[in-house]
């Protein structure tokens, strides 16, 4: 016997579009893209899994809020912040003075 694993509609992601769809049965996925003035948190995707779940969606954020984040993990690791600003700078023409 065999048994077909169907997963419920995939998730809304806040702040995207569906951009790749396919049925919601195991090991098929479903393609996310942020929309203009987000970034994508996590992997740009999602997979029907085994237990008819999908995986983790992911999330798009601000991307004002990005400094916003670094800013707050600084408190934590100050040298992974400062690596994280001169990349967030590179891509957004910001410049960070420590």
């Amino acid at each position: 016997m065999i048994v077909v694993v169907q997963c419920p509609q995939a998730p809304v992601v806040a702040n995207a579009s569906i951009t790749s769809l396919s049925h919601s049965k195991f090991g098929n996925k479903t393609v996310y893209e942020c929309h203009r003035g987000f970034y994508m948190s996590g992997p740009p995707m999602v997979v029907c899994q085994y237990d008819a779940t999908w995986s983790n969606p992911p999330t798009c954020i601000r991307k004002l809020d990005k400094e916003a984040l670094c800013l707050s993990k600084s408190l934590s690791n100050p040298l992974q912040t400062l690596q994280h600003i001169q990349h967030s700078s590179a891509d957004q023409s910001l410049i960070f003075y420590p």
